[in-house]
């Protein structure tokens, strides 16, 4: 990691019914949101209005040094993790449009929970409570209980790859 002043990361949590999108720099929140489409039938028909809501989303935000997205987790269901891969993956391909040299930082659902210094099989709302206490309580407004849960997983990714390129710049681990 160059020696930079400023450390932007957009913090992207993709789903095939819901995309949270935040920003932090220098590991502070700047803002964040939540693309819904649960309430559309067909998928291609969500995939479409996600596209279209990321253009916005990083348009928006500006661009960022790093773009941190989850990687999937995807328990027996084939169908779910096609689905799942054809979101990340349009959504990457959205981030090159607009960024060609972005660089893609990859967070596995283990290593959000250990970067939150969270159990492995923790409650969702354990996991908004850590996130809403490494901000001091600033998330507090932003998080809606079971409403917008993809928007906060997407600060938990960005707070996950902040602390990864903090690691990574001390030269004890590279990934």
């Amino acid at each position: 990691m160059a020696e930079q002043t400023s450390i932007k990361i957009c913090g992207i949590d993709p789903g095939s019914v819901g995309v949270g999108i935040c920003m932090i720099e220098n590991g502070k929140y700047v803002g964040s949101s939540q693309i819904d489409v649960k309430h559309l039938p067909k998928f291609y028909d969500r995939l479409k209005i996600v596209r279209e809501q990321i253009q916005i989303h990083l348009m928006n935000y500006g661009p960022a040094d790093y773009y941190a997205i989850e990687m999937p987790w995807v328990g027996f269901n084939p169908n779910v993790a096609i689905k799942l891969g054809q979101v990340r993956g349009m959504i990457i391909g959205e981030i090159f449009s607009i960024c060609p040299n972005a660089e893609i930082i990859d967070i596995t659902p283990m290593q959000l929970r250990t970067f939150l210094g969270v159990q492995g099989k923790c409650k969702k709302e354990v996991m908004q409570e850590k996130i809403n206490d490494i901000f001091q309580g600033q998330l507090t407004g932003v998080i809606k209980l079971g409403k917008n849960q993809d928007e906060i997983d997407s600060i938990g990714i960005a707070i996950a790859a902040h602390n990864k390129l903090m690691i990574r710049a001390t030269g004890i681990r590279t990934t």
